[in-house]
């Protein structure tokens, strides 16, 4: 993967309780802090983001076998919308800025 961390990525929680994190083998990806709170969400976004580097995988050998029978559709552009969003193919080299 182009300049990817290699997976496999885990996830888990320190012992506070209180921040789950990911990993690869070699390196922190990164921390999510509940601020406080247990939150089912920050959970559910580690193990999202521990998952990143398979679902990319899996959606590389989707995306040629769907062009061996389709040259359009909307599970194809779906799918190469998203690595090329994780590719940052479109956007800058740290994605796009948006102000609130």
């Amino acid at each position: 993967m182009n300049g990817f961390t290699p997976g496999p990525w885990t996830y888990g929680v320190e012992a506070d309780g209180e921040t789950f994190w990911v990993r690869s083998d070699e390196f922190l990806i990164v921390e999510l802090p509940s601020n406080g709170q247990i939150d089912e969400r920050a959970e559910d976004d580690a193990r999202l983001i521990a998952a990143a580097p398979d679902l990319l995988a899996a959606c590389e050998a989707a995306i040629e076998e769907f062009r061996q029978f389709m040259t359009a559709g909307d599970t194809l552009t779906k799918c190469e919308a998203a690595v090329a969003k994780a590719m940052s193919q479109g956007g800058g080299r740290h994605g796009q800025v948006v102000s609130q």
